[in-house]
């Protein structure tokens, strides 16, 4: 359809389909002329914020108060905390490649889509909460990394369906 008929492809009454490398910040971005879906009326609360509100306004404010923390001086303070990181996950990494199969001559293999989660949950925890998880290093708190998969999905089927319940 996009061959045929350009960018922008209209599928259904409120429906469109954008195929272009600047579609995600002309849809999403704070300059877009669009209002965010009735899906985010599934996760109204009584204190707004940046991802559940749908009035442009109270989300303008709220996204002025959150850019303050990434500002370039704001990154650059917390480039020492990714960095601490991700020494550990390197020196994590590192050892890992002592465990050499003496057959083959390879290291057993690990699953680094684990390895980076941790290394993402752990730099969270550093910038949002003051301290990491240190899910790199000891492995008694990595089924965390389970539970916001859990809660990401939850999030996505019962979402669409709540909105029906609130009318």
């Amino acid at each position: 359809m996009h061959e045929k008929h350009g960018k922008f492809v209209r599928f259904g009454p409120n429906s469109l389909s954008v195929n272009s490398s600047t579609a995600l910040k002309d849809i999403y971005g704070f300059k877009a002329n669009v209002r965010k879906s009735e899906f985010y009326d599934a996760f109204v609360h009584p204190a707004p914020n940046t991802h559940n509100t749908r009035d442009k306004d109270v989300h303008a404010r709220k996204r002025r108060v959150l850019s303050q923390a990434f500002s370039d001086s704001a990154v650059k303070g917390m480039e020492r905390y990714i960095l601490s990181n991700i020494r550990t996950f390197c020196d994590a990494i590192g050892d890992l490649g002592r465990e050499i199969d003496e057959k083959k001559g390879w290291t057993t293999p690990k699953n680094m889509a684990d390895w980076c989660n941790w290394l993402a949950m752990d730099i969270l925890g550093d910038l949002c909460f003051g301290k990491a998880f240190h899910m790199l290093d000891r492995p008694d708190n990595r089924y965390a990394v389970d539970l916001v998969g859990v809660a990401a999905q939850r999030h996505l089927i019962v979402s669409p369906t709540i909105p029906e319940f609130i009318r």
